[in-house]
C-alpha cells in the first residue's frame, strides 16, 4: 500500500486555530510559570485565575488581526507579571493560614 502525503494547501477551517495553538500554549505556560513565582498566596492565585480567564475569553477568536493584537498585548502582560513577581520576591511576607 502506498501512502500519499496530504497536501497542506487545503483550506481547512481549523488551520488557523492549529497555527496559533502552539505559540498560545507556550505563552500560557510562560504565564503560569511566572505567576507561580509569587510568594504571596493571594497574588499567585489571583494571577492563575486571571490567566486562565483571559485565555478562555480569547479561545474562539479567529480573526488574524485580532489574534496578533491579543498576542502582542499578552506578551506585554507577561513581562508585567514577571516584573511584579520579581518585586514581590523582594518583600517577603509571612505565610498565610491557607498556605
Amino acid at each position: 500500500i502506498k501512502y500519499q502525503r496530504r497536501s497542506t494547501s487545503n483550506q481547512n477551517p481549523h488551520n488557523n486555530k492549529m497555527a496559533t495553538s502552539a505559540p498560545s500554549l507556550i505563552l500560557y505556560k510562560q504565564f503560569l510559570r511566572s505567576a507561580s513565582e509569587f510568594s504571596n498566596y493571594n497574588f499567585r492565585e489571583y494571577s492563575f485565575r486571571r490567566i486562565r480567564n483571559g485565555f478562555e475569553e480569547n479561545r474562539n477568536v479567529t480573526d488574524e488581526i485580532q489574534l496578533n493584537e491579543i498576542f502582542k498585548q499578552s506578551k506585554e502582560d507577561l513581562e508585567l507579571v514577571k516584573r511584579q513577581a520579581l518585586i514581590n520576591s523582594l518583600y517577603k511576607i509571612d505565610k498565610s493560614i491557607i498556605e
